[in-house]
């Protein structure tokens, strides 16, 4: 495919919500384009500013939040009128630099220590989400809610919005026929949005006194094309094919596949 037709998602522009971005646009299945308005990934919501709040249930009709109970209740969504909101915790348990439970401080600070022990946790982290019974439980629960449909859109966010988020918007993109070239664009795009606030928490955490090295943080904070090919190599492995993948891992027949395509693909 030509960098001319690479179409990536798009942000929409919130004040607080950088890493706000519709799917819409983007080139699927047959050369249909997904549709605007209906799919959209995000990052923390708690961000979002007055305006961001006044404009949120203009756009989104549910929200779908993958953190961890401790995540919600630590940093909750903001309440928006006539916007429904799922819990769906895409990990069972905490994943330290993709959970962000203040008790996974320390294991968080081990792993700033060396680079090595960060890419390897990062990559289990990545390969557990394919491999977990719990994980695909939670992400078959979110395809659900997508073939239910909504008026306006379905926005779905972790707290980076790059690792279950980001899973979530890989598994959608896949589905509807989007390239792999543009897949793992799209992917890499969340590390454009996420520079102020990795730089942040380098600080923070350097703050405790220990000694953090930037390869380390760069695995623990940043979008890596390396954890795309661990799921894709997951898959393979375990599934053979992504339909197959899709139909057993995620137990979406093609009935279901199909409807899917025609709901979020413009005819």
């Amino acid at each position: 495919m030509s960098k001319e037709n690479i179409i990536l998602s798009r942000s929409l522009g919130f004040e607080g919500l950088a890493n706000t971005r519709d799917l819409g646009g983007m080139i699927g299945m047959d050369g249909k384009r997904i549709k605007t308005g209906k799919l959209v990934r995000s990052s923390l919501l708690c961000r979002a500013t007055e305006k961001d709040l006044e404009r949120l249930p203009q756009v989104v009709s549910l929200v779908v939040d993958f953190r961890s109970d401790a995540e919600r209740k630590l940093q909750p969504d903001p309440e928006l009128a006539g916007v429904e909101h799922v819990a769906l915790p895409a990990v069972a348990g905490a994943a330290p630099g993709v959970t962000r439970e203040e008790d996974s401080l320390q294991a968080v600070l081990i792993l700033l220590n060396d680079p090595e022990k960060a890419r390897a946790h990062m990559i289990r982290t990545y390969r557990d989400i394919i491999t977990s019974t719990f994980s695909l439980a939670q992400y078959e629960r979110f395809f659900r809610l997508l073939l239910e449909g909504r008026e306006r859109a379905i926005l779905w966010h972790c707290t980076a919005g790059k690792d279950r988020a980001g899973m979530a918007a890989f598994f959608v993109e896949k589905l509807l026929g989007v390239s792999d070239e543009t897949l793992r664009a799209d992917y890499m795009k969340s590390n454009d949005f996420l520079t102020e606030e990795v730089e942040q928490m380098a600080r923070a955490f350097a703050s405790h006194g220990e000694a953090i090295h930037s390869e380390a943080v760069d695995y623990m904070f940043g979008a890596k094309l390396e954890f795309l090919d661990v799921v894709e190599q997951s898959i393979t492995e375990h599934y053979g094919t992504y339909d197959t993948f899709f139909r057993e891992g995620l137990h979406l027949s093609d009935e279901d596949q199909v409807r899917l395509r025609e709901m979020y693909l413009e005819a």
